[in-house]
C-alpha cells in the first residue's frame, strides 16, 4: 500500500478524479463532469466533483443544477485513508398522478466508502452501473426528458 506522501508525490488524487470521470463518461457518455482537487489546511486533500446525465449545453437555462440527474460527491484524503461521501443527488422524475409536487426524486444510494485508494475507487466502479440502471428504468419519466436530444438516457 502506498503511503500518504507517495500519493501526493505521484499525483494519485488527480488520478482518482480522472478515474472517476472516466467511469462517468463510460456510463453517461453525453453527460457533463466537473471536478477539482483542493489542498486542505490540515495537510489533507479534498477531491470534489459533480456530474450530470445530460449534455451541458442542453441543461435548462444553462444552470447545471437543473440537470435531472445531478450528483455531488467529496472524497477526503487524510494520512493513508480516503473517505468518499455522497453530498446530494438523485434522478428527478415526473410525479405520480395525484402528487402535488413539481417533480419527485428517485434515490441513488451511495454507501459512504472509507479505506484505501482501491477500495474507494471500487465503490464508484460498482455504483455507476446501479445509477445507470436507475436512469434506464425511469427514462420515460425523467423530468423534462422530452427536451433532451435522442439517446441521452
Amino acid at each position: 500500500m502506498k503511503t500518504f506522501k507517495q500519493h501526493l508525490i505521484e499525483g494519485t488524487d488527480k488520478e482518482m478524479l480522472q478515474a472517476i470521470e472516466s467511469l462517468h463518461k463510460k456510463t453517461f457518455p453525453k453527460g457533463w463532469f466537473k471536478g477539482k482537487v483542493s489542498k486542505g489546511l490540515g495537510g489533507g486533500h479534498t477531491i470534489s466533483f459533480s456530474f450530470g446525465i445530460v449534455p451541458e449545453n442542453e441543461v435548462p437555462n444553462k444552470i447545471l443544477d437543473n440537470d435531472p440527474g445531478i450528483h455531488q460527491f467529496v472524497v477526503h484524503v487524510n494520512e493513508d485513508e480516503y473517505e468518499a461521501k455522497f453530498l446530494r443527488g438523485g434522478v428527478y422524475i415526473v410525479p405520480e398522478e395525484g402528487v402535488n409536487l413539481a417533480m419527485q426524486k428517485v434515490k441513488t444510494k451511495f454507501r459512504k466508502s472509507k479505506g484505501s485508494y482501491d477500495k474507494v475507487l471500487k465503490g464508484f466502479t460498482t455504483w455507476f452501473p446501479k445509477m445507470k440502471k436507475i436512469v434506464t428504468d425511469n427514462k420515460d419519466d425523467i423530468y423534462g426528458g422530452d427536451r433532451y436530444s435522442k439517446g441521452v438516457f
